[in-house]
């Protein structure tokens, strides 16, 4: 299930004329809504047992599917699990700025430090971080009836909303199994001393949604504490906008 979010002619064509050798179904947003709401869209549309999350700009190794379903068949609690597979960054545009490059080699560090290419991530050595890091998004899989009974990305969130569901399904007590060996490759072009600023002062507005529109307390947003019972909502967002 392929979701466009947003009518966009020349995916419009693609779609009109691509063929393939599996089933192919095509969704297009008549506006842009927002990664959550798409993702929403397509598991909405899906009828297999599971859902497997991909993004536009990854190529997924042959095997992505095989090493998911084994990963979910691993264990007596399977059916009330999620797969986490590896992300592999493969950077196809040349990086224009010595600060570019700087965020460049630290994305690339914590992809690997959060998912190493051999074996699992060492969990015990995290303790209190565990919470503060969960996410759950972009070559995630998990049961359909998992997530329906979830509800979901927040639609609300327009950008984090991996960390905001993986931290749902983190607290509720349900596992999420890594697949070292499940990759996609994310062929990344964007300038990053743009991008992420941009994702930091949504992130602000964000995090004010989750702690006071849900009711969210968390390691995540727990820089926010009990700030609208002190009477600093204002303040708290203002700063969180400047991070």
């Amino acid at each position: 299930v392929i979701v466009c979010d947003g009518e966009d002619a020349a995916t419009r064509a693609l779609a009109e004329s691509s063929q393939t050798n599996f089933p192919t179904r095509w969704i297009f947003h008549r506006d842009n809504m927002g990664l959550a709401a798409a993702r929403n869209s397509g598991a909405n549309a899906a009828v297999g047992e599971f859902l497997l999350f991909l993004d536009d700009d990854v190529a997924p190794d042959p095997n992505l599917l095989t090493e998911h379903d084994a990963a979910h068949a691993s264990g007596e609690e399977w059916p009330h699990s999620g797969v986490c597979g590896r992300i592999v960054e493969e950077r196809q545009a040349p990086l224009r700025s010595n600060t570019d490059e700087f965020m460049q080699k630290a994305w690339e560090r914590s992809l690997e430090e959060a998912l190493p290419s051999d074996g699992s991530p060492d969990h015990s050595s995290i303790g209190g971080e565990a919470e503060r890091s969960a996410w759950f998004g972009l070559n995630c899989s998990i049961r359909k009836s998992l997530f329906d009974r979830f509800g979901g990305f927040d639609p609300m969130m327009r950008s984090d909303e991996e960390m905001e569901f993986g931290q749902r399904l983190y607290r509720s007590g349900i596992l999420t199994r890594y697949a070292p060996k499940a990759v996609v490759r994310h062929l990344g072009s964007k300038d990053m001393s743009v991008y992420y600023p941009r994702c930091w002062r949504l992130s602000g507005r964000l995090d004010v949604h989750r702690a006071l529109e849900c009711g969210e307390r968390s390691a995540q947003i727990s820089q926010l504490g009990d700030a609208s019972r002190a009477g600093l909502t204002g303040i708290a967002t203002k700063n969180l906008e400047l991070v």
